[in-house]
């Protein structure tokens, strides 16, 4: 459950404190188990790139990540079913791939999403190498839309923290 209410931070952002973190947490575990193996939101594989504006990789120190998430803005809840948002880790070189919406790397759910972007030390810690902006969903400038059968490939520039 712990590694659960850190995923809620990429989409809230850890000023949204320890209660919408867990509650967020909550919401994934029931998401997964009222679906089961299936899912009635019907998803696409999504991959990309996040640098810089001067195409440069977002650095952070070893044992930090950058944590992306592409949250649904339009998926109503179908059911008990609630959409979710897919998350994943980028790579060194910013590149991602295998996001997870509800099993391992099965992609996000079609339509229209806002895509928060958090780097994080080894101890969870929020690093300033990527803007608060782009932590929150409310306030992210980063909007992409998942379609079926598309390629959904998406390179995403983020501005440098001053």
């Amino acid at each position: 459950m712990h590694g659960d209410n850190r995923i809620g931070a990429v989409v809230f952002g850890p000023s949204s404190g320890r209660a919408a973190c867990g509650l967020v947490g909550m919401l994934l575990l029931v998401g997964w188990a009222g679906c089961g193996g299936d899912t009635p939101f019907r998803l696409a594989p999504v991959q990309g790139k996040v640098t810089y504006e001067d195409g440069s990789p977002i650095q952070v120190p070893q044992g930090g990540q950058v944590r992306i998430a592409f949250v649904p803005q339009d998926a109503a809840p179908v059911g008990q079913a609630h959409p979710t948002a897919a998350q994943g880790t980028l790579k060194p070189d910013g590149s991602f791939s295998e996001l997870t919406t509800y099993q391992f790397g099965d992609g996000a759910i079609i339509g229209r999403h806002k895509v928060t972007v958090l780097a994080v030390d080894a101890m969870e810690q929020p690093l300033p190498a990527v803007p608060k902006p782009y932590w929150n969903v409310s306030t992210t400038p980063l909007e992409v839309t998942v379609e079926k059968g598309g390629r959904n490939y998406f390179e995403l520039k983020i501005k440098k923290s001053p």
